[in-house]
């Protein structure tokens, strides 16, 4: 029986009778079905009420919640929990905060306004009082996600150190003691904050308090930004990082994030206008830089083997999304063959840092990912070159090659480096 069909055999009885039986009692990470369970919740949400009066008032609905909220709060220790002990999958964490989160949040925020439930304003305050000394109890990021049901009745308790680098309202914001967040890491909580959805993200880019037109102030801030982009990563969702790109594309378009572009894989500077394209390499080479301070000698040990697989996962989304976004943007400044050869240079640039990252991988844990991004990026420069019929092209594509094969020979993986010559022969 496929886990899809279970759920609907499951939810075909009443809502509230599902919710009794299979969630309530199991939202718990060390439930081994949990999953099943988060799967079930989703499910019931979107039944609509046969009455007046609405199914989930009889479900302790504010149970549901501070189980969901325990759940987001087990996520903190996820890469260092012990190894016999069950956690849901970072694919979950979306599922908990991005749909069952917020929909019950909003039903039962809904629910507010109707008369029958709560049976008075009081029971309605004393409700979220207790919810809201609950989850002070857990992670200080966990009550974010709660920030529109508590709404006016509760400030948004951070660590002290977010109102160094933020203009917080200290009517909708308060500050809350955190050991671990000491002097400098108000930029790790501010990161922590853009991670959580898409209106705290926007919130934070807005807030933020960089002076562009101090060059110390930029270059103090993007180094601790890297920092802080590492420690954060291994934690992350897919909907968390792809919020992170985001934020990084901000910060680039606004310059507040600087990425200096170096010559570390350039064999020659061809005399091109890259200002089209300026931010995918300094996205690339910004991830270069963080994997490189992620594998150096004091941080190699910090990760078990599973977690630099999902780092490995998240970074190659990240790049096929740039590369997707680069043959977009082509399609718009292609007037001539010259006009290819910036992308031609982006490609090979990309390919170096992806072949870069593979080769610092503690142990050889580059994985297919790698594989199959490498081998992409190589399909893409392919489909550029042969569209390319300038009469310069030959000299220039048979040096590319050379240097690229040159590039490939250095590949310790064996298997990575056959299949990609053997691409390359090809060109």
């Amino acid at each position: 029986m496929t886990f899809d069909y279970r759920v609907q055999v499951i939810c075909s009885s009443p809502p509230q009778g599902e919710t009794k039986a299979f969630v309530l009692p199991h939202l718990k990470s060390d439930f081994a079905h949990i999953e099943l369970s988060l799967q079930i919740l989703s499910k019931v949400l979107e039944v609509q009420p046969d009455s007046e009066e609405h199914w989930l008032k009889s479900c302790y609905p504010f149970l549901l919640l501070l189980g969901l909220c325990k759940l987001l709060d087990g996520y903190t220790k996820y890469w260092h929990r012990f190894r016999d002990q069950h956690c849901p999958s970072l694919e979950t964490k979306d599922l908990i905060a991005t749909t069952n989160l917020l929909e019950l949040e909003g039903t039962l925020k809904g629910l507010n306004s109707q008369p029958w439930l709560p049976p008075s304003p009081e029971v309605w305050i004393q409700s979220l009082a207790w919810l809201h000394r609950k989850v002070e109890l857990l992670g200080w990021t966990v009550g974010l996600w709660l920030k529109k049901l508590f709404g006016d009745h509760f400030k948004n308790k951070v660590p002290a150190t977010l109102f160094q680098i933020c203009k917080l309202s200290e009517d909708e914001w308060t500050s809350r003691p955190v050991l671990v967040y000491g002097a400098g890491s108000g930029l790790l909580a501010w990161m922590e904050c853009c991670c959580i959805s898409t209106a705290l993200r926007e919130q934070m880019l807005s807030l933020l308090t960089i002076d562009v037109d101090n060059p110390e102030e930029v270059n103090l801030f993007s180094k601790g930004f890297l920092v802080v982009l590492i420690q954060v990563l291994p934690w992350c969702s897919h909907s968390e990082w792809k919020r992170l790109m985001q934020v990084i594309e901000s910060l680039l378009q606004r310059q507040v994030l600087h990425v200096p572009y170096t010559l570390e894989y350039v064999q020659y500077m061809p005399l091109l206008n890259f200002k089209p394209f300026a931010h995918y390499l300094q996205f690339s080479v910004l991830f270069l830089r963080g994997f490189q301070l992620l594998c150096s000698s004091s941080c190699s040990s910090w990760l078990p083997a599973e977690a630099w697989q999902h780092v490995v996962r998240l970074y190659s989304n990240s790049l096929t999304d740039l590369l997707g976004s680069v043959k977009r943007d082509s399609l718009s400044h292609w007037h001539s063959a010259d006009d290819k050869n910036p992308l031609s240079f982006i490609y090979i640039q990309v390919f170096c840092h992806v072949l870069h990252v593979a080769a610092m991988l503690p142990d050889g844990r580059s994985g297919e990912p790698l594989l199959v991004l490498a081998l992409e990026i190589l399909s893409q420069y392919e489909t550029l070159s042969a569209s390319d019929k300038s009469l310069s092209s030959a000299l220039r594509k048979a040096n590319e090659k050379h240097f690229l094969e040159s590039i490939t020979d250095n590949v310790s993986n064996k298997l990575l480096q056959a299949m990609l010559l053997q691409k390359l022969s090809k060109l």
